[in-house]
């Protein structure tokens, strides 16, 4: 048995390690093969493809009912194999001229710093929701202004540690050049926000249909949702894509948070599956659009000769955002689903809605030379 743990512990950190790798070359495909003007389209299309293996679990799902675990192993490395000879067989670049400069100090140790640091915050920012809640008189506080204070306590300590994590994150990523990448670092930040806020939205959903709603079956409807989003996400990262070429990023990404605000909003007050299904249309409309918006955004910032190495730190957005949104807001629902049954998930659902308007309200931080 520790054997067996052990070749899956290894198996694991061999597919992230090369995971990263590829994503690292990646990253600066679209700023390095794709004109300016076309970069949107693009984005939306990078966008579907990355959707598409969301899709393609719920086919091979049924194969680990039946405990067949080896065919989805095979499955995943047929995949793998196919999109990586793809990739670099059909992607013609540009050779570079010159050797790339060599990365001052130690990377590595500094990545594991910053990775302590980041889980350091969020665990700091979960130490002062804990205590405000402490600080709060049981017996003479309201329930409503416990959900307030404790909620906007709640709410900051998520944007604190985002902003913190990505400063720093950026400081390792970028080196002395970040102080003058200000608008890319607010560019991380507002991602981040977005991702944190509509990826622990789907994590709770099914605790919030269990135990809310109270349905008998949870996963399925769950299910359901996570196709509704999908559908509606693929729709708006094609032509969001097409828009932010037309329109400007900023415009769309606005118009991306302000939907996938309204999609927490009515989560909130959903008492019926149905509403549970326009909830989830709306927020598939916001990510759809933010997903190819955004990261057209992002290919517009970076500078050409670093796109790869400025892009990567997005990485750093995908990775913190679980921490952040499920670290805080799981301990969050629990506290107030303990004072009041059902009352957790609403409270989580206002504060992610609170960051995808942060996510938007931020965007003027961000200072384009082009629009």
């Amino acid at each position: 048995m520790t054997a067996s743990l052990a070749v899956l512990l290894l198996g694991i950190i061999l597919l992230q390690v090369s995971s990263n790798v590829s994503q690292a070359g990646q990253q600066g495909l679209i700023p390095d093969v794709v004109q300016e003007y076309q970069r949107g389209r693009a984005s939306g299309i990078k966008s579907v493809l990355e959707m598409i293996p969301a899709a393609l679990v719920l086919a091979i799902s049924p194969l680990l009912d039946k405990n067949q675990f080896w065919v989805v192993i095979i499955i995943l490395m047929a995949f793998y194999l196919l999109t990586m000879l793809w990739t670099v067989l059909s992607t013609k670049e540009i050779p570079l001229t010159e050797k790339p400069p060599r990365i001052e100090g130690r990377p590595v140790l500094r990545m594991l710093m910053l990775t302590v640091l980041f889980v350091g915050v969020t665990q700091l920012a979960l130490w002062m929701v804990k205590s405000s809640a402490d600080w709060l008189p049981q017996d003479t506080t309201s329930l409503w202004l416990r959900v307030v204070v404790v909620g906007l306590v709640g709410l900051l300590g998520m944007a604190g540690s985002i902003f913190i994590g990505v400063y720093f994150g950026a400081q390792v990523g970028i080196g002395a050049d970040a102080r003058n990448q200000k608008s890319f670092i607010w560019w991380v930040v507002t991602r981040l926000m977005f991702l944190a806020a509509i990826g622990s939205t789907r994590n709770f959903t099914m605790f919030f249909v269990k135990d809310v709603l109270q349905v008998p079956n949870p996963a399925t409807v769950t299910t359901y949702l996570t196709a509704v989003i999908f559908v509606f996400l693929l729709i708006t990262s094609l032509l969001g894509g097409y828009l932010s070429d037309k329109m400007g990023r900023k415009k769309l990404l606005t118009a991306a948070g302000i939907l996938a605000s309204i999609g927490s909003l009515l989560l909130i007050f959903s008492t019926t599956i149905p509403l549970v299904m326009v909830a989830g249309a709306f927020l598939g409309l916001g990510t759809g659009t933010f997903m190819s918006a955004n990261w057209a955004l992002g290919t517009d910032l970076v500078p050409a000769k670093d796109a790869g190495r400025y892009l990567g730190i997005s990485n750093l957005a995908g990775a913190g955002a679980g921490i952040v949104g499920s670290s805080i807001g799981g301990p969050l629902a629990d506290y107030f689903n303990a004072i009041q049954p059902g009352l957790g998930y609403p409270v989580i659902f206002a504060l992610y809605g609170g960051l995808f308007l942060l996510s938007v309200l931020l965007l003027p931080k961000i200072i384009m030379t082009k629009e």
